[in-house]
């Protein structure tokens, strides 16, 4: 999900210690995996995030919430290295729970320091994770609009039924 991801081929785990940059990053370049990875990603397109959104507006980030999210990355990253869908779609749904727990303005934006249901994301993730494919979704970045990313059963087929999913593609070294 970090922006960082996408600078660094392959599957890319950053490990932070209370600085900006990681103090170190693991990657994965098994094209078994990645392809396998790629297999079960798709992203869908969300109205873009309003001028004055604020996603911080309303954090709530205590030690055992961190820790939930921590502990979601790291059953995140072995399930994708197990190539284990199931458990893959659970730990991305509680990564993308543990993270709107600490910060609800991901879903529901507030507008200049004012709530803004009309910015909600809320009916788009109803929308999609009613899709019989949809495993799990997540907002990359900070939320607040932009893109739902999503695990599904099949990115190939999930797309070609789905004009305006986009199917992912992990860059190689």
């Amino acid at each position: 999900q970090d922006s960082i991801g996408i600078c660094v081929p392959g599957l890319a785990r950053h490990y932070y210690n209370n600085h900006f940059w990681p103090e170190r990053i693991e990657s994965c370049q098994d094209e078994n995996v990645l392809s396998w990875l790629e297999s079960h990603l798709a992203m869908v397109p969300l109205e873009p995030r309003r001028p004055g959104c604020s996603v911080v507006e309303g954090k709530n980030v205590t030690k055992s919430k961190v820790e939930a999210l921590a502990k979601a990355a790291d059953d995140c990253w072995n399930a994708i290295l197990d190539m284990d869908l199931s458990r893959f779609a659970k730990a991305y749904s509680d990564s993308f729970n543990a993270q709107v727990d600490m910060f609800p303005a991901m879903v529901a934006p507030y507008v200049d320091g004012k709530p803004c249901p009309d910015a909600c994301v809320q009916p788009a993730i109803d929308k999609w994770s009613a899709e019989e494919d949809v495993l799990a979704w997540k907002m990359p970045g900070a939320g607040g609009g932009g893109y739902l990313a999503l695990v599904v059963k099949d990115a190939e087929t999930f797309c070609a039924n789905h004009g305006d999913a986009i199917r992912l593609q992990i860059r190689r070294q």
